[in-house]
């Protein structure tokens, strides 16, 4: 990650000065043998140097010439780890992070821009991540020139994955910047929720706003007509009498929108989905095959417990992915024949909230393979309240949920994990 950090800090210096010719003519143009140059130039040598090497040594090979500049380039700007990177190639920009505060990036833009040296990168994105890491932790001023001086082009012409991530809600900034990446041939959109829990606010967690909803999903079919991957959380309401969550209801606009990403082939969003009237919507995409689905601390079940589903619903679902979802959900969803018969890979992350939890664990993993016989790959996990992580328990380990509570059989678990019995 510190060839990131130095690119962003100072990009010119890994630019061959042949480039500097091109992007500023005042520079100049160093001398060069002929025949070395035609030498450094062949492809097949470019192409067998650049693939042997890792991205500190691509870096460095930038500087040595154009060619090698334009034969590395692409393959280390393919994927941006950080929002400040990108900004960066604009002269004149001033990014800084804070770590000390929770990760706070402040990306100030000049308000004339020279997008000499940004035009030529900007071509070899083709993934970005976007931390957000705080509450309003991200802030970019004079982002409006940014979007202005580009004309309504993509400003990442050739991007397909986005990724942003915020500890908490999103704020403005955020949203904005998420707007503004949005490209024609974007394929992959993931608004991310941290998987550390020491990173996740009690009250809030990463989210999109439930007011930015349809908004954010109607920019997305409309800029992004070969989508095929989508995930995002919805906001929470929070019931202080209670002090607890529910989460929201979706509505008509961002049914009827869902309903319109007919070439989806993953979706990933909050329980919200189990919804009755949300549950039909994405049972009927005709190329789902990876569904995601994330609970709440304090889980409320959400499906009717008498669910039955058209066989007509997610003709082609192989992958399933349940974290913090209600065991009454999770068994009246494998009561659900067209959703787990054909099923390949599985994930479940089990909350067991106190040591008087019942144990649903053992009969449904002894029914498992019968109801879901084409699983190959199977992850059970489970947290156990005050921990701060989830233990995975392996399949060959499964019999230790036998005639035990669940706290019970997951502290000798890692019990014996901890002392070697058991590998």
């Amino acid at each position: 990650d510190k060839y990131w950090h130095n690119l962003a800090g100072a990009n010119h210096q890994h630019e061959p000065p042949e480039l500097h010719q091109q992007i500023s003519p005042n520079v100049t143009k160093p001398r060069m043998q002929t025949s070395a140059r035609r030498v450094m130039a062949i492809p097949e040598l470019l192409d067998m140097v650049t693939h042997e090497l890792d991205g500190k040594d691509l870096c460095m090979l930038m500087y040595v010439s154009k060619s090698f500049f334009n034969a590395t380039g692409p393959l280390i700007w393919k994927r941006v780890p950080r929002l400040e990177v990108i900004m960066s190639l604009l002269d004149g920009v001033q990014a800084h992070r804070k770590v000390w505060d929770g990760g706070r990036l402040t990306i100030t833009l000049p308000p004339k821009l020279d997008f000499g040296r940004y035009n030529i990168y900007a071509y070899w994105v083709q993934a970005l991540h976007i931390d957000g890491a705080n509450v309003n932790s991200l802030k970019i001023i004079n982002l409006d020139s940014f979007a202005r001086l580009l004309g309504g082009r993509s400003p990442l012409p050739n991007l397909r994955q986005l990724t942003a991530s915020a500890f908490n809600r999103l704020n403005e900034s955020l949203r904005d910047v998420i707007n503004l990446f949005m490209s024609p041939l974007l394929v992959e959109i993931r608004v991310v929720l941290p998987q550390d829990r020491r990173r996740v606010r009690k009250r809030w967690g990463g989210r999109v706003p439930s007011s930015y909803d349809p908004e954010f999903l109607e920019k997305l079919k409309m800029r992004c007509p070969d989508i095929e991957t989508i995930e995002f959380y919805l906001d929470r309401n929070y019931a202080p009498g209670h002090d607890w969550f529910t989460h929201c209801t979706p509505n008509d606009r961002i049914r009827t929108t869902l309903s319109s990403f007919t070439n989806l082939r993953s979706f990933s969003s909050s329980v919200h989905i189990l919804e009755p009237a949300v549950i039909g919507v994405i049972g009927e995409l005709p190329h789902l095959e990876s569904l995601g689905i994330q609970g709440m601390p304090w889980p409320s079940s959400v499906l009717d417990p008498q669910l039955s589903i058209p066989e007509t619903w997610f003709p082609v679902l192989k992958h399933l992915q349940l974290r913090r979802i209600p065991d009454k959900d999770i068994q009246t969803l494998w009561r659900q024949s067209p959703i787990v018969r054909k099923l390949v890979s599985l994930v479940i992350q089990a909350d067991v909230e106190s040591s008087y939890t019942r144990n649903w664990v053992s009969p449904f993993l002894k029914a498992l393979p019968g109801l879901s016989p084409c699983l190959e790959d199977v992850i059970f996990s489970v947290h156990v309240a005050g921990w701060s992580q989830s233990v995975e328990i392996p399949r060959y380990h499964w019999d230790i949920f036998k005639g035990e509570t669940l706290a019970t059989a997951v502290v000798a678990y890692q019990n014996a994990v901890s002392e070697g019995r058991i590998a």
